[in-house]
């Protein structure tokens, strides 16, 4: 639905009150999004998804393009609003795509390790790609077909500098072997000549990158020679990866992770800005995830998705029925091309159903609502003010004081814990909105004179600073 705010109140304002947008609507708070016009200050629109289609994990259908290029998209799983959850390794000069890198944050039991060996079975399913994999940690669990699929497999410390060393090795012949060619990046044309995409994971990451410089010149080198680099973190602070190579990785997938502070680290800005809070599940709902596809509409950043539930001998079946194809390195002459797969065509009306019933799950409650279809506004409900109608926004100071001076006439009558939900008297009485609340919680947290102590399952605690 369209929105224009009155002149003068910016569209964040609405931004601001998604919650009760939601409650006047009878939704799931994360159900409403406030996407801001990017030309507008004043103008956005409202979406609501009246069906939670993350409440469950939805069972994985198989591989989504088995004996296809890499260049065709790979499916991960299903967004809130039942659209697949999608992404893109290679550039693509027509879609305007670059190749890509992806940081994989997640804490432990979040899901991020079945993530990246669905991915891995995806790329093993490509024919002209090859999947390169490390974990220096729990690399002796990797499953027997990742092993056999793999063109290389290290699973100690030293075993995965060793990978990392080759392929900065590597990128000097690849790039050669393109320039020759008269290729700009690769292409599948340049797959069918021979120089197969490389996709290259390191899960556990944090044990070989921290303090590591070649990360840095990996990621600045690797996109432009058909290599992408995935690397799995709980955390991608500073002391774990280094900021300059967080820097050049253009894509995220962030799974629940334990506080804001490591959102902040793996999520862009305007991602948070706009809503995204995967703080909220920690490990509580496995393969939830905000992802952040370059080459792909940055307003629907904000859309949470969630990975399909994988049974792991289906994923194994999945990858040993593809065709397989052997390693192939680089050549100096063109690799005769091989015979194309024949697939047999599918009915189109049975791949239509297929499609709407992997991105729609109507038997899911609510059982009356359609969610296909607009949402009936009651003839009856009052006009809701947002925003317009609010007391005129502090100055910055000014309102911090405010806030200080709350939390600690709160911590004085016996609170000494509160959550970000409970301060609607601080947005009331600022005028500000629920983002610049949870970005002014997570500067109290810091400093020498920090009155909040980071928070634990989303509830900050109060800590009144002792005078020395």
């Amino acid at each position: 639905m369209p929105v224009r705010m009155e002149p003068g109140t910016p569209i964040s304002e609405l931004a601001g009150d998604r919650e009760s947008l939601a409650s006047a609507l009878d939704v799931a708070p994360t159900a409403v999004r406030v996407i801001a016009d990017p030309d507008s200050a004043q103008r956005g629109r409202v979406e609501v998804v009246p069906v939670d289609q993350l409440r469950t994990a939805k069972p994985w259908p198989g591989l989504s393009a088995p004996n296809e290029s890499i260049a065709a998209p790979i499916e991960l799983g299903v967004m809130e609003d039942g659209e697949p959850l999608l992404i893109w390794l290679p550039g693509d000069h027509a879609a305007s795509r670059n190749a890509a890198h992806y940081l994989v944050v997640g804490m432990s039991g979040a899901g991020k390790t079945e993530l990246l060996l669905t991915l891995a079975a995806e790329v093993l399913s490509r024919h002209d790609a090859e999947l390169w994999f490390g974990d220096p940690r729990k690399g002796a669990q990797l499953p027997e077909w990742l092993r056999r699929g793999a063109t290389r497999v290290a699973t100690t410390e030293d075993e995965v500098e060793d990978m990392l060393d080759a392929l900065h090795q590597d990128v000097a012949r690849r790039a050669k072997w393109l320039g020759d060619r008269k290729f700009k990046q690769w292409t599948p044309e340049a797959g069918r000549q021979g120089l197969r995409y490389r996709v290259a994971v390191v899960d556990e990451a944090a044990q070989v990158s921290a303090g590591n410089r070649a990360i840095t010149d990996l990621t600045e080198e690797c996109r432009s020679v058909g290599i992408s680099l995935l690397f799995g973190l709980q955390r991608a602070s500073y002391d774990r990866f280094p900021t300059s190579a967080r820097a050049n990785i253009g894509g995220s997938l962030c799974l629940g992770v334990e506080s804001a502070d490591d959102a902040d680290m793996a999520l862009a800005e305007r991602t948070l800005r706009a809503g995204a809070a995967p703080w909220e599940w920690k490990a509580d709902r496995p393969g939830c995830l905000y992802a952040e596809v370059p080459g792909t509409d940055p307003t629907r950043w904000v859309l949470p998705g969630r990975t399909y539930l994988v049974d792991e001998d289906d994923r194994a079946s999945a990858v040993a029925a593809c065709r397989t194809v052997p390693p192939v390195a680089p050549a100096t002459t063109p690799r005769p091309e091989e015979p194309p797969v024949v697939q047999q065509p599918a009915d189109d009306e049975a791949q239509e159903e297929r499609q709407l019933n992997r991105a729609l799950n109507l038997a899911e409650p609510p059982d009356d609502i359609d969610p296909t279809q607009p949402i009936d506004i009651p003839a009856d409900m009052p006009r809701l003010a947002f925003g317009q109608l609010r007391t005129p926004p502090m100055k910055t100071e000014e309102a911090r004081a405010w806030m200080r001076d709350y939390l600690l006439r709160l911590h004085a009558a016996g609170t000494d814990t509160i959550a970000p939900s409970e301060l609607g008297d601080v947005m009331e009485a600022t005028g500000l909105t629920s983002s610049w609340i949870q970005s002014e919680l997570r500067r109290l947290c810091s400093g020498p004179d920090a009155l909040l102590q980071k928070p634990s399952r989303g509830v900050y605690k109060i800590r009144v600073p002792q005078p020395a």
